[in-house]
């Protein structure tokens, strides 16, 4: 769980076994996700009615041998903003993460949720 100004960004992957045979553990994952909740942050904010609401969005990628995101997409989400699936889509292809092992693949599938400040003072 990451607070930030405007929204808690509850991040998924906490178990330190690999994702299949790639070599690469969750807590890598994390990592690099939170490396980039700023710029994830900044999709969420500049959202004209997210921010208002909390937006759950599951995305599913695939690493290629070099730690290169490929074939992002949305599985599910509770909120329907083209603009915001795009940014985080956008996001998600900037990050680099630990390459697989040789000859490997790895895909994931990641939960965000986005909690406004309104919403998570009354919790």
């Amino acid at each position: 769980k990451v607070c930030l100004t405007g929204f808690l960004l509850f991040l998924g992957a906490c178990a330190s076994e690999p994702i299949n045979d790639s070599g690469i553990a969750k807590p890598e994952i994390q990592k690099v996700i939170r490396q980039n909740v700023p710029a994830f942050k900044a999709c969420y904010e500049g959202s004209k009615t997210a921010i208002w609401k909390d937006v759950k969005i599951i995305l599913k990628w695939d690493i290629n041998e070099f730690g290169i995101v490929e074939n992002t997409e949305v599985l599910k989400t509770d909120f329907k903003e083209p603009e915001f699936e795009t940014c985080i889509k956008d996001v998600l292809a900037k990050c680099t993460f630990p390459a697989p092992n040789k000859g490997m693949k790895a895909t994931v599938h990641y939960p965000f949720l986005f909690t406004a400040k309104a919403n998570s003072d009354t919790h």
